[in-house]
C-alpha cells in the first residue's frame, strides 16, 4: 500500500515567522510530493547565472524536466545528479521540476525580467466563451 503526502520546503535561517515569510517572498522553497515511505532525494542548489539554470538534488539519481509557459516541456535529463537549462529568447520563464521513484519536487518558476520591474500579467475576461460556458451550465442540467 503507498502513501501520498505533500509538503512544502522552506529556505529559512529560523523557523521564526520573519525568518520563514522572508524566504517565502524570496521565493527560497519548493513542494515535494512523496509517493511510498522514503523519501529519496532533496533539492540541492539551484543557481542561474546570465541565461541559464543549473539545478542539482541529492540521494538517487532523477529526470529533470524544465517546463516553460502553457506548461510546454523545453528541456530534460534523465537518471542524473544535476542538469542545466539555457533560456531560449521566447522563455518568459522556466519551472523545474526532479522526479525521482518516490517523489517529485516543484521547484518554484524563475521569471525572466529586465531586473528593474518583474512583469505584472494583466488578466482579461474572454466574454464569448463565458457566456457559451454559462449558457452550457443552464441546458446540460434542463437535458
Amino acid at each position: 500500500r503507498r502513501t501520498f503526502i505533500a509538503w512544502n520546503m522552506i529556505d529559512a535561517p529560523t523557523p521564526s515567522a520573519t525568518d520563514v515569510i522572508g524566504a517565502l517572498r524570496e521565493g527560497r522553497s519548493y513542494a515535494v510530493s512523496l509517493a511510498g515511505n522514503n523519501a529519496d532525494a532533496a533539492l540541492k542548489s539551484v543557481e542561474v547565472r546570465d541565461a541559464t539554470m543549473t539545478i542539482a538534488s541529492t540521494g538517487v539519481p532523477a529526470t529533470y524536466l524544465f517546463i516553460g509557459q502553457d506548461g510546454v516541456v523545453r528541456g530534460t535529463a534523465n537518471q542524473v545528479m544535476s542538469a542545466t537549462y539555457t533560456f531560449a529568447a521566447t522563455d518568459t520563464y522556466i519551472r523545474a521540476v526532479i522526479r525521482t521513484p518516490n517523489m517529485v519536487m516543484y521547484v518554484n518558476p524563475i521569471v525572466r525580467y529586465d531586473g528593474a520591474k518583474l512583469p505584472a500579467p494583466a488578466a482579461t475576461v474572454d466574454e464569448t466563451s463565458t457566456w457559451f460556458h454559462r449558457a452550457l451550465i443552464v441546458v446540460v442540467p434542463a437535458s
